[in-house]
């Protein structure tokens, strides 16, 4: 499992941190799409886009998901929750 050094701290928004290892794994995996990040988030596509767009905020219930569709460590997704 690759772990990242790029830590959310370093972002102002925790949307760009989240845009930032979408980006990162679709880089990595080009099969990784916004649709199937989505479906693996149980999210639709539309509100993926706008999160991403900071056109829209996520709900503390879906942060669970989006964690786990982007391989968050736990210590990420505890700081989003923080950041919200």
């Amino acid at each position: 499992m690759t772990r990242y050094t790029l830590e959310p701290a370093n972002f102002d928004d925790y949307r760009d941190f989240l845009k930032f290892r979408f980006e990162t794994l679709k880089a990595k995996r080009p099969a990784f799409s916004l649709i199937a990040c989505a479906k693996k988030s149980g999210v639709s596509k539309a509100l993926l886009q706008f999160v991403f767009q900071k056109k829209r905020h996520l709900g503390l219930d879906r942060v669970p998901t989006i964690a786990k569709a982007l391989k968050l460590t736990d210590n990420e997704e505890y700081y989003i929750y923080l950041i919200m």
